[in-house]
């Protein structure tokens, strides 16, 4: 996608928030009986826009420091890139229907950088994480 926008009549245009020039999806999924299915999706999308935080100014009275921007939506996030897997097992038993999961999100274990986090002063930016490797167990009962 391609979002542009600009703040008033007078001003160029700059790469919004939501502009993210590549993105791929690739869904796939089996069923191996007719009980038992597995799937994966992989993402892939180029990092989002966003105003970089140049430093800190300190206010005298109050001695709180607020950020300093640099241009608006000027700097990317790295690259995002996820595989999620998921298997399940359907079952009967007397007239319920029982369906058991396995699902694994971001199975490759990447750190996808949702934004950033800084110190009190704005000196140093840490990178907030995306959940890591995530497996769970679930199930489902219809009646």
């Amino acid at each position: 996608s391609d979002s542009q926008r600009r703040n008033d009549p007078d001003s160029a245009f700059h790469p919004f928030i939501y502009d993210q020039p590549h993105v791929v999806t690739v869904v796939a999924s089996y069923k191996f009986t007719p009980r038992w299915d597995a799937g994966f999706k992989w993402h892939y999308a180029s990092g989002s826009p966003y105003t970089p935080v140049l430093g800190g100014q300190k206010n005298l009275p109050t001695g709180v420091y607020f950020p300093v921007y640099g241009a608006e939506d000027s700097v990317r996030l790295p690259d995002y890139m996820r595989l999620d897997f998921s298997t399940s097992l359907k079952t009967v038993y007397d007239t319920w229907q029982w369906r058991v999961y396995l699902e694994i999100w971001n199975a490759t274990g990447n750190n996808n950088v949702l934004t950033y986090g800084y110190n009190s002063d704005f000196s140093q930016k840490s990178p907030i994480y995306e959940f890591p490797f995530l497996p769970y167990v679930g199930f489902e009962v219809a009646f």
